[in-house]
């Protein structure tokens, strides 16, 4: 919700950068009373369009009817441009720029809180991995220790050993035994853990996640400080940190330049032509007379 309201407010504050266009129709009526009470009438169509200086350029169509001077047509193009407060592109576009770097640092941090949760599951999953080595580690170390009962069981009954010495191997099976159990729960538990965040179902015939081996180690040197630097350039809670910054650069420097007294320079040129019709009226605009 947050990037939808980022983009939207992008694109409203891009907006004021189109093209616009505006119809006028006026209608007076002169002195006098009833229906042949003198009528003049004007309809203007417009196009303007904000400058990245923070200028406005405007052409207007005019086409009408004074009872003065007769049908009347017209074309006028001006321009206003502010001199101080508001002028120059960091002022013009300041809330365009804001509005796309919060855009920007909005569509990061989701990126961000996206490889966060695949960093989790991967590392929910290699804690399984290693849970279920542990396990197998486990469970052969109890078999060696029941191979180790039968052993001194059998020297026991040749008289090679005392009887304590067997119950020195039992007490050691209830502690691997123990351990055995410790290790089969650390499974589930961290079998739980991965279902959770991966979104995986969760039920009693669908709790252990059986996972592939663990990769082997190698000697090869990890490259620590390249692998930082490269986290580091492509770090999206950074970026989004970067993008703050610039809408608070372009919000300071609108501040700034609305700190400035207003003063602004309006210049603009009309064409008019005139005659006993609309047709006349534009030829004659047509021939500049």
């Amino acid at each position: 919700l947050r990037v939808l309201s980022a983009r939207g407010q992008a694109l409203v504050a891009e907006s004021t950068e189109d093209l616009r266009l505006t119809a006028r129709s006026a209608t007076t009526r002169g002195t006098g009373s009833g229906p042949t009470a003198p009528l003049s009438w004007t309809n203007t169509l417009g196009l303007s369009r904000l400058l990245p200086t923070g200028g406005t350029l405007s052409v207007d169509a005019e086409i009408g009817l004074d009872r003065r001077i007769g049908h009347r047509s017209a074309v006028t193009v001006s321009a206003a441009h502010p001199l101080l407060r508001g002028a120059g592109p960091a002022a013009a576009r300041a809330a365009i720029n804001a509005a796309r770097a919060t855009r920007d640092a909005a569509s990061l941090r989701r990126e961000a809180a996206a490889r966060n949760v695949v960093r989790d599951v991967v590392a929910a999953y290699w804690a399984v991995a290693v849970a279920e080595q542990q396990l197998a580690v486990r469970q052969s170390s109890l078999e060696l220790a029941r191979k180790q009962l039968s052993t001194t069981q059998a020297m026991v009954r040749a008289s090679k050993l005392a009887q304590s010495d067997i119950a020195a191997v039992e007490q050691v099976i209830a502690i691997r035994e123990q351990d055995l159990l410790s290790a089969e729960l650390e499974v589930w538990e961290r079998s739980l853990d991965l279902r959770r965040l991966a979104g995986l179902e969760i039920s009693a015939d669908a709790i252990v996640v059986h996972t592939a081996p663990l990769p082997a180690i190698t000697g090869d040197d990890p490259a620590l400080a390249a692998t930082v630097s490269r986290a580091l350039e492509r770090s999206a809670e950074l970026a989004a940190l970067r993008a703050d910054l610039r809408a608070a650069a372009a919000s300071a420097a609108a501040a700034r330049s609305g700190r400035l007294p207003q003063l602004d320079l309006s210049v603009g040129a009309t064409a008019e032509g005139v005659g006993g019709s609309h047709g006349d009226a534009l030829t004659s605009l047509r021939a500049g007379d």
